[in-house]
């Protein structure tokens, strides 16, 4: 089986993971040119730490993140919505959020699958399936054909607009 991961993020990244033992053969495009605006801070619940733990991050994880004892809710404009004190889950029973290095947790994927599976500097421009499967052309003008394409690319995704045309974002501007 052949997949397209779009997207080199920490969700393309972990898909990948998860399936770089398997017969799945994964190729992953990322839109940016290189790794440098990968953000600065990633708050992961505990089960994203499980997920990590499936794939044999979860020592790293461990080691450089650090639990968060409060949450907030916040417009777009930096006003509290609502702040909700996790020290006590805390301490009864251990983190409920992490806060890691993005770069870090990235770094950890990419060395995990290995970078010679993603392209980068590239998009999708059309996604079209039929009986042979799911056929890509990409922004460079080459054309693959894909059992599988998965949309990682984010809240802005490329993915979402090729397959539904009509569809139109719209967010609360709201920030955790």
């Amino acid at each position: 089986m052949k997949v397209l991961i779009v997207g080199g993020g920490i969700a393309g990244l972990t898909l990948a993971a998860f399936l770089k033992d398997t017969e799945v053969s994964c190729t992953i495009i990322e839109k940016a040119p290189d790794w440098s605006h990968a953000g600065f801070l990633v708050s992961l619940w505990d089960s994203a730490r499980d997920i990590l733990k499936k794939i044999g991050l979860s020592d790293q994880f461990d080691a450089a993140g650090s639990p968060a004892h409060m949450y907030s809710v916040r417009t777009g404009s930096g006003d509290t919505i609502r702040t909700i004190d996790l020290s006590q889950f805390c301490s009864e029973y251990g983190s409920a959020i992490t806060v890691v290095p993005r770069a870090e947790l990235h770094r950890w994927l990419c060395e995990k699958i290995g970078v010679d599976t993603i392209r980068m500097g590239l998009s999708i421009e059309e996604i079209s399936q039929d009986a042979r499967g799911v056929s890509v052309m990409f922004t460079n003008g080459e054309r693959a054909v894909y059992d599988a394409v998965v949309g990682a690319d984010g809240v802005h995704s490329q993915v979402r607009r090729c397959v539904f045309r009509d569809y139109v974002e719209s967010y609360e501007n709201w920030r955790v």
